[in-house]
């Protein structure tokens, strides 16, 4: 079995992601195989420090490289979780959904009775010396209060 060795540095959430390719090996996985999380024992001639990505042709997915282990006699112990964004990113793409929640928009069609989470609250003061409109003469300072909030807050 072969295995591409990767170096990631992108978002793991991502589901795009352009991993730089390090080099091909041969594997033997432990048995039995997990698909969702394999361990590989790999035969190599140099190490591999910066690894921490590959890909699997004959299980067709990617998975992230949670450990290395070395051992003696050019091997090394890989253990994998899937990265299911990447491995079935096509499949991803290619969906036809209805978002039931979103953090930055509403859709005043789908019943949604959970408050949000997120919550801002700005406020800002500010000593004017002069303002842009009349104002009578018998007031000394001049404040203009700017407050920025979610709605319900």
């Amino acid at each position: 079995m072969q295995v591409i060795l990767y170096k990631n540095t992108e978002d793991p959430r991502t589901v795009y992601k352009h991993p730089i390719e390090i080099a091909t090996v041969s594997a033997t996985p432990y048995y039995p195989i997990i698909i969702t999380a394999p361990v590989f024992k790999l035969s190599i001639q140099q190490r591999y420090d910066e690894v921490n990505y590959c890909y699997v042709p004959e299980f067709h997915r990617f998975y992230f490289i949670d450990s290395v282990q070395l051992e003696s006699g050019n091997a090394m112990i890989l253990k994998c979780s899937c990265d299911v964004l990447n491995s079935f990113k096509t499949d991803i793409s290619n969906l036809s959904c209805v978002c039931m929640r979103n953090e930055y928009d509403f859709n005043k069609y789908i019943q949604d009775d959970v408050p949000s989470t997120v919550k801002a609250t700005i406020t800002n003061y500010k000593l004017l010396e002069s303002t842009p409109f009349e104002m009578p003469d018998n007031h000394a300072n001049y404040y203009v209060l700017n407050t920025n909030g979610l709605v319900g807050d």
